[in-house]
């Protein structure tokens, strides 16, 4: 609690990533996982915070990011004969 408060006077923020769309300029996409209940692209879970720090990304955060199926093309399925 004290380290936050000191960090929070030196104005460092951390990067609420939670449920949002990965953003690459602050987030680091270190697992994937097919999920077809959050949106394609969004995070599902924070492995490592990431902060901010005067406006620039001091640490980004490492997130696992959702991504819809994809259907995968069986052989004999396609149309090549």
């Amino acid at each position: 609690e004290r380290l936050d408060e000191q960090l929070g006077r030196m104005q460092v923020r951390e990067i609420l990533c939670q449920g949002k769309m990965v953003d690459p300029r602050m987030m680091k996409v270190i697992d994937v996982v097919e999920d077809e209940t959050a949106p394609d692209g969004s995070v599902v879970e924070v492995y490592r915070s990431g902060y901010v720090w005067e406006g620039a990304v001091f640490r980004p955060a490492e997130v696992k990011a959702a991504r819809k199926r994809t259907p995968r093309i069986q052989q004999g399925d396609s149309d090549n004969g």
